[in-house]
């Protein structure tokens, strides 16, 4: 199948990087897991295949906890799904994978590797995460999301996580290394922005290693690398999410201005003799995420007066 430059599709073709995305992804039997994007499947394959060997692991550990009767062990197999897959060996399909894949030549393909595999055709921005997890055993867990994403949907998929957070434990994802960089810099650093601020402030971040772009079919022009995203920080502290977002961006898209000229459009609105709590003649850059909380709370308060 050749990849389609408009759904920015390069192919992770390397094995050993396909074993160390989902090492570190450490999916696990009963979580619930939508990959996007899943091309011809070698994510998918190697999730399942971790699975098995998960589940594996945990059905050892029972029957030697408890002796299984013999007819019991001869029916564990009934009932179960299989996809034969590389090399012709069989592995169990879980029921809490799920797929979303737009372009309709990797889905056929899919169908065809993957008999039984929940895949959801279309556009990942207009998929129903709620939907998704309502397929699921019926459990209350979040969903998780992994995926090697094309470069330039990194920030609207990256949102579009965050803002479905209350249904999204976490994300693996693979993307441009210099997007990871950004989203993982810290104050000071010319790469912090406003990936770096949002993001650290409502989940923890994690830079796992740099993939490089041989790796890849085709070969893109710049590295890879991978990133997860938990989304397990207490953002009860934001007054009005949409007012920190806002100063964030703001202040950001002038981050060679001090906040005083970078913010005046915000600043100006608000009562005369406002005391805010940073010092105004820093630039962007120069602020922690929790100090934009705190600018943004009462940015929030002085202008409710």
């Amino acid at each position: 199948m050749k990849p389609l430059k408009k759904f920015g599709q390069n192919f992770l073709t390397d094995r050993y990087y396909l074993e160390k995305v989902v090492e570190a992804f450490a999916p696990k039997p009963g979580d619930k897991i939508l990959e996007i994007g899943a091309g011809k499947g070698a994510i998918t394959e190697q999730i399942l295949r971790s699975l098995e060997v998960e589940r594996n692991v945990k059905e050892h550990h029972e029957r030697m906890a408890e002796p299984v009767a013999h007819e019991n062990l001869k029916a564990q197999g009934r009932g179960k799904e299989f996809s034969t897959i590389s090399g012709g060996e069989p592995v169990t399909l879980s029921k809490n994978l799920s797929v979303v894949e737009i372009d309709t030549r990797a889905i056929e393909l899919l169908k065809e590797k993957f008999p039984g595999l929940k895949i959801f055709e279309g556009d990942f921005m207009q998929l129903s995460l709620c939907e998704i997890l309502s397929r699921g055993d019926g459990s209350d867990e979040k969903l998780r999301v992994i995926g090697n994403i094309p470069f330039h949907l990194t920030s609207p998929i990256v949102f579009r996580l965050l803002n479905e957070r209350e249904i999204v434990r976490d994300a693996g994802l693979i993307l441009q290394y210099e997007v990871a960089k950004r989203i993982t810099a810290t104050p000071g650093n010319k790469d912090y922005g406003i990936l770096s601020v949002v993001l650290s402030v409502y989940a923890t971040l994690k830079f796992h290693f740099k993939i490089p772009a041989s790796v890849f079919f085709p070969k893109p022009k710049v590295d890879s690398a991978f990133l997860s995203i938990v989304f397990d920080k207490d953002t009860a502290g934001i007054s009005d999410h949409k007012i920190f977002r806002n100063v964030v961006r703001t202040a950001f898209n002038q981050r060679r201005k001090t906040l005083r000229n970078a913010l005046a459009s915000i600043i100006e609105r608000l009562p005369d003799g406002s005391k805010l709590p940073v010092d105004l003649k820093k630039r962007a850059e120069q602020l922690t995420p929790e100090e934009f909380v705190s600018l943004s709370n009462s940015i929030t308060e002085f202008g409710s007066k």
